[in-house]
C-alpha cells in the first residue's frame, strides 16, 4: 500500500512528529511511505501551479493519505491550514472521494481534539473514508507502551483501508447558504460614546464590497469615536510561527524587527480596552491568515494575552454548523482571561437581525468594558491552566523559561497540595468520617453542611 504522509509540521522532517511516523515506517515495511513536506514548502506552492499539480498528483497515486501534525494553537499550522484551503481551491477536491485516510498529533494533549475535530470534518467534506486519529503527547514514543498503541492503531488503518471497510461520519456537510448583507436599520440611531474605551478591530481581510466588510463598516459606524481597524492582508507578516522556540527563554522571536506583528500585539492590542476580531470561514476554521497572526502570538509562548480585554468575534460564513470553530474561540478567550460578548456570523436571512446584534453587541462591549467585567471560567479555562501549570512546573520548565517566571509571578502554580488548612481538615474529618456513629449523624444533615459556609454572607 502507498501511504501519503501530508506533513503538517514547519520543521519538515526534524518534527516531534515525523519521528513518529519514522518508527512506522520501520515497523511496517510492507508499505510504501511518502513523505510530503507540505508547511514548510507552502510558500512555493502558492506561487507556482505547476509545483502544485505535481504534489498533487502524486499524492492522489497513494491509496492511504495520512495527517501528520504537531498542535499549533488549538489546531494546525497556519500553513497546513492554507495547504487545506488550496486544496479546495483546486480542481483536486473530486479526486480524494473515496480514498481513505486517518491522522496523527504531538501536543502536550491540550485541545488536541479540536485539532483532530478539523481534520476529520476535512477528510470528509472531501468525500474521504476517515477511519481513525491518534494523539500523542510528544515523548510517549519513548515508552514501550506507547510504541504498542501506535502499531496498534497503525495496523487497523491499514487493515480498515486494504479490505475497503466501511467508516462512520461524524460531521453534517455545511449546506446553509450565506445571503448578502446589506444593513438595513436607520443609520441615525443614538450613538454609543466610548471617549475613554480604546477599540480595536483586527480584520483577516477587509473590503467594503464584502459581507465581513459591512459588517465591520455598520460596526463601526455605531460609536461617536471611530474604531481604529487593522487589516491583516494589508500588513508585512513574513511568515507563519517557525516552531523554533527561540520564545521560550525570554518572549524574543526570530521574525523580531522584521514584521508587523510584535508591534500589532504589544503596541495595539495591549493599549486596546475593546477587542474585535473580523474574520471570513474558509473550509472548517478561520482563514489562513487570520490562523498565521494567532499562531505568530506564539512569542509570549503559553501566556495570555488579552487579560481583562472584551472581546466580540464578527464572522463571515456559517458558524452554527461548525461547532469546533466556536469551541475555540471560547476557550481561547477564557484562556486569555478576556470576556466574550458574542460571535456574530452573517448566516442570517433577516439582515435586520444582523443589524440588531451589532449594536447590542457595541453597546455591551463598552458597557462591560466600563465595569471591568469577565466572567468565570468554565471547563474550557480551567482546564486550560491546569494542563499549562502542571506541563510548566514539570517538563517543560526547560526550555520555557520565560512561561516559568511569568507562572510564578502571577502565582498560577496552585497546587491543592499547598492548601495545608485544607489538608489538615480533610486529615481529621475523614478519620472521624470513618466512626459510624459520626457518619450517619454527617449524612443526614449533609445538606446544611453543604451551606453552612453561605449562612455568613
Amino acid at each position: 500500500m502507498k501511504i501519503a504522509i501530508l506533513n503538517g509540521s514547519p520543521k519538515g522532517q526534524t518534527s516531534v512528529t515525523m519521528q513518529y511516523v519514522k518508527y512506522l515506517e520501520e515497523n511496517f515495511s510492507d508499505h510504501q511511505f511518502k513523505y510530503f513536506n507540505v508547511s514548510n514548502q507552502i510558500v512555493k506552492l502558492e506561487d507556482s501551479k505547476e509545483e502544485f499539480d505535481t504534489l498533487m498528483q502524486s499524492i492522489l497515486e497513494c491509496d492511504l493519505v495520512f495527517w501528520a501534525f504537531p498542535l499549533y494553537v488549538y489546531l494546525v499550522h497556519s500553513e497546513y491550514k492554507r495547504f487545506i484551503e488550496l486544496i479546495f481551491e483546486s480542481d483536486y477536491v473530486k479526486d480524494f472521494k473515496g480514498k481513505y485516510s486517518a491522522s496523527l498529533s504531538t501536543s502536550v494533549n491540550f485541545f488536541d481534539h479540536t485539532a483532530h475535530n478539523y481534520i476529520q470534518a476535512i477528510s470528509e467534506d472531501l468525500e474521504m473514508n476517515f477511519i481513525s486519529s491518534f494523539s500523542a503527547k510528544m515523548y510517549d514514543l519513548l515508552a514501550e507502551e506507547n510504541r504498542e498503541k501506535l502499531n496498534y492503531f497503525f495496523k487497523e488503518i491499514v487493515n480498515t483501508a486494504s479490505n475497503n471497510r466501511r467508516t462512520s461520519k461524524r460531521f453534517s456537510r455545511i449546506d446553509k447558504k450565506v445571503l448578502e448583507y446589506n444593513p438595513t436599520l436607520p443609520t441615525d440611531q443614538p450613538k454609543i460614546a466610548n471617549r475613554t474605551e480604546n477599540i480595536l478591530i483586527i480584520c483577516d481581510y477587509y473590503d467594503s464590497d464584502t459581507n465581513l466588510g459591512r459588517m465591520v463598516d455598520r460596526f463601526k459606524s455605531f460609536f461617536t469615536q471611530s474604531p481604529e481597524l487593522i487589516d491583516l492582508s494589508k500588513e508585512d507578516i513574513k511568515g507563519g510561527c517557525l516552531g523554533c522556540l527561540k520564545c521560550a527563554y525570554d518572549n524574543s522571536c526570530a521574525y523580531d524587527n522584521q514584521d508587523a506583528i510584535r508591534g500589532i500585539y504589544e503596541g495595539k492590542i495591549q493599549q486596546a480596552d475593546i477587542i474585535v476580531f473580523a474574520v471570513t470561514i474558509k473550509d472548517r476554521y478561520l482563514s489562513a491568515l487570520f490562523k498565521r497572526f494567532i499562531d505568530r502570538r506564539f512569542f509570549k509562548t503559553h501566556q495570555p494575552h488579552l487579560v481583562g480585554k472584551q472581546v466580540a468575534y464578527l464572522i463571515s460564513g456559517v458558524i452554527s454548523q461548525n461547532n469546533n470553530i466556536d469551541e475555540i474561540i471560547r476557550t481561547s478567550t477564557e484562556f486569555d482571561q478576556a470576556n466574550l460578548v458574542d460571535i456574530i456570523a452573517d448566516e442570517y436571512n433577516d439582515m435586520a437581525v444582523i443589524d440588531e446584534l451589532l449594536y447590542s453587541a457595541a453597546k455591551r462591549l463598552v458597557e462591560l468594558s466600563r465595569e471591568n467585567f469577565i466572567a468565570p471560567m468554565t471547563c474550557r479555562g480551567v482546564s486550560a491552566y491546569k494542563i499549562f501549570r502542571d506541563e510548566i512546573w514539570g517538563d517543560l520548565r526547560f526550555p520555557f523559561r520565560a512561561d516559568h517566571i511569568y507562572y510564578k509571578k502571577n502565582k498560577l502554580y496552585d497546587f491543592p497540595q499547598k492548601n495545608w488548612k485544607q489538608r489538615f481538615i480533610n486529615l481529621f474529618a475523614n478519620f472521624f468520617y470513618k466512626v459510624p456513629f459520626i457518619r450517619r449523624e454527617i449524612q443526614k444533615n449533609m445538606r446544611k453542611h453543604m451551606i453552612r459556609g453561605f449562612e455568613r454572607l
